[in-house]
């Protein structure tokens, strides 16, 4: 079973995914989540009323209709969310907030996914150019998760300052860029009058969150 996406809820997918390859994988978990009630109880029963036939063609009837039902079930269409197609996809193809341990660093990509998804530029162009930026930012920030754990377990040995300063230093320019990124992205975002949201576009397209 998939597990829920804590609220609120958001994913990016990378832009120029094939989301269909995520999608057959989540429809076929759905048939197998499906199936599983069924077929677990199908099989005995078939057993067992394949013994109480009085005949054998009796027999192979009865043993046949539990199977049956589970065809039918199983030729059910299954339907799928956006969530679960993201669930099931790639990480190279999509970022969600369940890879995301870190609840700040969850919370500060939910934002930028939040802000963009209220985006309405008149240039389709910019926008993608937007967009792009955007999931270079989101998987600078999901990759950045594991030194951030390393640098809160190593706190204080001997003979690492030096590195964890270093280090410090590059999360902290990190967060600085995606926070200016993010802020430009929300002034786009709520801005109504088309000519200060082409300004607004404009200056997010010209930011670089890296």
């Amino acid at each position: 079973m998939k597990p829920d996406p804590p609220a609120p809820r958001w994913w990016m997918w990378r832009p120029g995914a094939d989301r269909a390859g995520a999608a057959r994988v989540a429809r076929g978990r759905v048939r197998r989540a499906r199936l599983r009630p069924v077929l677990v109880p199908a099989v005995p029963l078939a057993g067992a009323l394949a013994v109480v036939g009085p005949t054998p063609w009796w027999s192979v009837g009865l043993a046949g209709a539990p199977l049956v039902l589970v065809g039918l079930v199983a030729a059910l269409p299954a339907r799928v969310t956006d969530w679960q197609v993201a669930w099931a996809a790639s990480a190279d193809d999509v970022v969600h907030p369940l890879q995301f341990a870190d609840e700040a660093q969850r919370r500060r990509a939910g934002r930028l996914c939040g802000y963009f998804d209220a985006v309405r530029g008149p240039d389709p162009g910019r926008v993608a150019h937007v967009e792009e930026q955007l999931w270079r930012a989101l998987v600078a920030l999901r990759g950045s998760l594991a030194t951030r754990s390393g640098l809160a377990g190593a706190r204080n040995r001997p003979g690492l300052a030096a590195e964890l300063a270093e280090a410090t230093r590059e999360l902290a320019d990190l967060d600085r860029r995606v926070d200016r990124f993010a802020d430009a992205l929300r002034v786009l975002a709520e801005e109504a009058d088309p000519d200060l949201a082409a300004r607004a576009l404009r200056r997010v397209a010209a930011l670089d969150p890296l």
